[in-house]
């Protein structure tokens, strides 16, 4: 999308759904996420404004959601982990090296969003939590609360158990302390009762995150192998 009649010396902001997208002096831009448009010129203080423009992508993937544990260091994780591309935003910045499902913000408060791509590179946006209020449609009683996850230090394999009636597709990824993803594990939740044995064998010591998501409800938990 651009401008037409564009003028040398004039500054052009972007804006996607009533939030600026690019600072700068560039009178086009490339579309990648549906949503409402439009463009500010200005020029020594005085600016003008397009109409809105809706840009709908009939392939794009649905709407994620975002899902945070906290308070000490807050993970953020988005409800679509099958997608072909993530972005993540703090602040309506992208984050730059954030591109899996989920995000590490440590302590960094602010405003967060993800947006998922398909195969054909069309993106759709969540919308925004902020952290550390963090509006995660979570409900207060977190049926993950119990989780527990033994031995832990383990020498290599330990186990994760939980009783809860949550029931559906499973991942289970583990992460190490500098970030890198190690394992992915997809499984499936069929009875109150679950347990599944992970083996780290062979892996390096040290503290690794269990990161693991269910429905809408993830949990972070850290295991030492020693």
């Amino acid at each position: 999308m651009s401008a037409t009649q564009a003028v040398t010396g004039y500054h052009y902001l972007w804006y996607k759904d009533g939030a600026p997208l690019v600072n700068d002096t560039l009178s086009y831009l490339e579309l990648y996420e549906q949503g409402n448009y439009k463009l500010e010129a200005d020029l020594g203080g005085c600016t003008e404004e397009s109409d809105i423009f809706n840009i709908n992508l009939p392939d794009a993937p649905e709407k994620p959601l975002i899902y945070t544990q906290g308070p000490t260091v807050w993970y953020l994780a988005c409800s679509n982990t099958t997608a072909t591309e993530y972005k993540w935003y703090c602040n309506s910045k992208l984050i730059d090296g954030a591109d899996d499902y989920f995000y590490i913000a440590g302590r960094k408060m602010g405003d967060y969003q993800v947006s998922v791509s398909n195969s054909l590179g069309c993106f759709t946006r969540s919308d925004i939590v902020t952290i550390p209020t963090g509006t995660t449609g979570i409900d207060d009683i977190d049926p993950l609360e119990g989780l527990k996850i033994y031995p832990n230090p383990a020498t290599g394999v330990f186990t994760i158990e939980m009783d809860n009636n949550i029931f559906g597709e499973l991942m289970i990824r583990i992460i190490s302390e500098n970030g890198k993803e190690i394992m992915a594990i997809k499984t499936d939740k069929t009875t109150e009762h679950f347990l599944y044995e992970v083996d780290l064998i062979g892996q390096s010591k040290g503290v690794y995150f269990i990161n693991i998501l269910i429905d809408k409800y993830f949990v972070t938990r850290k295991v030492i192998i020693e």
